[in-house]
């Protein structure tokens, strides 16, 4: 059987860790970026200098300005005044203000919730080619918030941000809409490649979705090993640590192990329950002997990780398997549970792009 294999490094948590928590920061300035990650108190004893050279006009200072104030520089934050000195900023042309500003508007941080504001500024720092400008275009085009509602329009806007190597979820976007036919034509090769270059940037969803195309048969062969393969990856990619920067900017209304804010997550239907779906999925395997050998004791682990993590299906499973608890059977026997494709792959092996 033929399937599309993508080159993939042993290390693939690893490299998705690495990605830019807030990587449309870091498409205006890689040095700004930085500092915005330290504890925004470290700049208070700067403030008034910062604020000087931002009343100047200094665009670079006005938008760290606002960030800082967003991030807390008084002690807890302050919205109203980042958005005021975002939007000094992105009046003057910062495609980074332009950008978060557009967030603030999506969320209601600092102002009224606006999703006709949020297309505003979202479409201009598009304008400038901003990647991530072109993603909140997408996902406000297809939740038809602000704008008129198009999955074609979406598809576009997407497509675009796409062809940025700091993809913050366009790629996985297209794959699905290639796979259901929403907005493009309906081909399975193209839904396939382009969740392949999703998973290739760490998007968890992504390789997840391929888990379900392989496990299914859906537009593919279908190959419970292959499928045992992706939701693998997908269960371990993991939350990076670097998204603390998007906690401290946007609160509550930030998406964990995201690149944006909770509601663009809502609006581009990316579901915040995808590893425990994944870890269900590998507990479901390991226990049905699809795609590996059956194994209650791997079931009950993948299961457990899955119900800590919200999962209501998973939770019903380890109340009918036999054996210990979840708890007793990770704390006791670790080293058991690992390398859960024993009778394929047990690392992330490379896979072909000749397709793409």
């Amino acid at each position: 059987m033929t399937t599309a294999r993508q080159k993939f490094c042993l290390g693939l948590s690893w490299l998705y860790n690495m990605i830019f928590a807030f990587s449309f920061l870091a498409s205006s300035s890689l040095a700004f970026a930085d500092e915005s990650r330290l504890n925004a108190s470290q700049f208070l004893s700067r403030l008034s200098d910062i604020q000087k050279e931002a009343e100047t006009g200094n665009v670079i200072e006005q938008r760290r300005l606002a960030v800082l104030y967003i991030a807390g520089v008084e002690g807890k934050p302050d919205y109203k005044k980042g958005v005021y000195w975002l939007t000094r900023a992105a009046k003057a042309g910062s495609a980074f203000a332009e950008t978060l500003l557009a967030f603030m508007y999506v969320e209601g941080l600092g102002v009224e919730q606006d999703f006709a504001q949020a297309a505003h500024w979202a479409g201009k720092s598009a304008d400038h080619n901003n990647y991530a400008g072109q993603l909140i275009m997408g996902a406000l085009h297809e939740a038809g918030a602000g704008v008129v509602k198009s999955d074609k329009i979406a598809a576009e806007w997407y497509g675009k941000s796409a062809q940025d190597e700091r993809d913050m979820g366009a790629r996985y976007k297209l794959g699905m809409m290639h796979l259901e036919g929403s907005g493009v034509e309906k081909n399975a090769l193209m839904a396939e490649n382009w969740l392949m270059r999703g998973a290739e940037k760490g998007d968890a969803h992504a390789c997840y979705q391929l888990g379900m195309m392989y496990y299914e048969g859906n537009g593919v062969a279908q190959d419970y090993h292959e499928a045992l393969d992706w939701f693998g990856r997908s269960a371990e990619i993991g939350i990076p640590e670097k998204s603390k920067v998007l906690r401290e900017l946007y609160g509550n209304a930030y998406e964990p192990g995201e690149e944006y804010s909770k509601t663009i997550g809502k609006f581009m239907k990316r579901d915040p329950l995808v590893r425990a779906n994944a870890n269900y999925m590998l507990g479901k395997m390991c226990e049905s002997g699809k795609g590996t050998k059956k194994n209650p004791e791997k079931a009950r682990f993948y299961y457990t990780r899955a119900t800590n993590e919200g999962h209501q299906k998973a939770a019903a499973r380890l109340n009918v398997l036999p054996g210990k608890n979840g708890a007793e059977t990770i704390q006791n026997k670790p080293g058991a549970l690992k390398g859960w494709a024993t009778d394929k792959r047990s690392t992330f092996d490379g896979r072909d792009t000749s397709r793409q």
